[in-house]
């Protein structure tokens, strides 16, 4: 279109060029997951890439200009994304979202894509049942801190949760910090680049937060507070670090040893990539 041909018909047609640049650049994408999924070999597992995911929306909110808002563009690639990962395999979500988190329910929609399967379940454990006995591939669970009489983290890595963690926190790209919920698989954890982390601390008894943070510090894994909590005389905490803690990390075992016996076990959970403001920013929590 020449500069000055702005008659309605012809930002129509222009409008309509720039559609088919862009449904020809979505049929090579979709051509490209396929070859993933070739590249992979026959068993294709661990599809859902939390880290890759996130680095791509990071990269895109980052270059955004203009006025189409950033939140829609991330919307755009979620729903591009979750039919990647369909393309390649069979993808279901269990959702636990409680009728006093509703909000639980549209979050793993709006990430997971309009035509992913998704199956809400009464319980937390019914998310950790459904993901043990491969019925789903990913979970979606409240923010510990908004469910505190329901501590499903504490049996993640043990038990009927033994071999999932938490992988991500939706939505990624926000502009509201109170608000989200956790994404938790059986597959290991997926880095970004920027990423925290979730540890449960098991005690036989009730755990003084203020000694768990000098305990911490002293072997430099930096908290950004306690998440959630146990009461009780067996007490267990999660605590939230700036930075992703792997599994076998050393410094577990010499955060037990800090606590002078209160504590009993310390264990890596997963983490999440930090989720970034439309502007292009780190979200502020």
């Amino acid at each position: 279109m020449a500069p000055s041909d702005d008659t309605l018909d012809a930002l129509r047609r222009a409008i309509d060029s720039v559609d088919d640049a862009m449904h020809d650049l979505l049929m090579k994408r979709a051509a490209l997951s396929e070859r993933v999924r070739a590249a992979k070999g026959v068993a294709v597992s661990h599809v859902f890439r939390p880290g890759r995911e996130a680095a791509i929306l990071q990269r895109l909110v980052a270059r955004h200009t203009g006025t189409l808002p950033p939140a829609v563009v991330a919307q755009v690639w979620r729903e591009i994304i979750a039919a990647s990962v369909r393309l390649q395999t069979s993808f279901e979500i269990a959702v636990y979202a409680p009728r006093t988190k509703p909000h639980v329910l549209d979050l793993a929609r709006a990430h997971f894509g309009a035509l992913t399967p998704i199956g809400p379940v009464s319980a937390p454990g019914a998310v950790l049942a459904a993901l043990a006995e491969g019925r789903a591939q990913a979970g979606v669970l409240p923010l510990p801190e908004d469910v505190p009489d329901e501590p499903w983290w504490r049996d993640l890595g043990i038990g009927a949760g033994k071999g999932l963690r938490i992988l991500a926190r939706i939505p990624v790209v926000t502009t509201e910090p109170a608000q989200g919920a956790l994404v938790i698989g059986p597959q290991p954890f997926d880095r970004a680049g920027d990423d925290r982390g979730y540890l449960v601390v098991e005690a036989e008894q009730a755990i003084d937060r203020a000694g768990l943070a000098r305990a911490l510090k002293a072997v430099d894994l930096r908290p950004i507070g306690i998440a959630a909590q146990v009461a009780g005389p067996a007490g267990a905490v999660l605590v939230e670090t700036q930075d992703y803690v792997a599994p076998d990390d050393p410094r577990l075992g010499r955060l037990v040893a800090e606590t002078g016996g209160a504590a009993t076990t310390a264990r890596a959970i997963g983490g999440y990539a930090v989720p970034v403001a439309p502007g292009g920013g780190r979200r502020p929590t």
